[in-house]
């Protein structure tokens, strides 16, 4: 397990990389591009002009941890200020006791898709491909249940999942798309625990 930070920069080098790998990988062009907010979203947005022209569409799903985060941003804004490495291993134990917890129970609950995205994935026929777009992929729930509420919608649907990284073993969905391997914890410009400057 290694702990990676992505600048704006560099940000957007990884989603034209990972859009790169996504059109090398299919000669049918998608439907529509749906990010999961807000990483996936953001990714979303950096990957859609670096792929063919398509509807964008987005899902809010918020995590628990997440919840709580934002609950308390005077606690977690402390983050910013501690030495990297001390982050770095904060957040591998923060993993590692998410994929503990998440062994115990993998509830997978589907978000509520809105209007627009529910019109729009009803109306597709048969085989109409997607692409699900999320910044990663922990225990696999969030993405399980978006894919869940969208065949919900049209069981017909191809959907492709793509993330930059998969941080736990054995999630629920594995993605068809990744740019980094190996359990790869990725710090993103909008992470609590993000700064400018990564030299300390």
């Amino acid at each position: 397990m290694k702990v990676i930070t992505l600048t704006p920069a560099l940000l957007s080098q990884a989603a034209a990389q990972l859009a790169g790998i996504v059109t090398d990988q299919r000669k049918v062009p998608y439907t529509a591009i749906v990010g999961v907010i807000t990483g996936g979203a953001v990714l979303a947005d950096l990957m859609q002009p670096h792929l063919p022209p398509m509807k964008r569409f987005e899902i809010l799903f918020r995590r628990p941890s997440t919840k709580l985060k934002d609950k308390a941003p005077g606690v977690f804004s402390v983050l910013k200020h501690l030495p990297l490495v001390v982050s770095d291993w904060l957040r591998m134990a923060e993993s590692q006791y998410l994929y503990l917890h998440s062994r115990k129970q993998r509830n997978v609950s589907r978000p509520a898709l809105d209007n627009d995205l529910r019109e729009f994935v009803a109306s597709l026929p048969p085989g109409s491909p997607i692409l699900l777009v999320d910044d990663s992929i922990d225990s696999g729930a969030t993405i399980a249940g978006c894919l869940e509420a969208l065949r919900e919608v049209n069981p017909g649907i191809s959907i492709t999942v793509a993330t930059l990284t998969v941080t736990m073993p054995n999630p629920l969905v594995n993605p068809d798309f990744s740019l980094y391997s190996g359990r790869t914890l990725v710090r993103f410009p909008w992470s609590k625990d993000y700064r400018q400057n990564t030299s300390r």
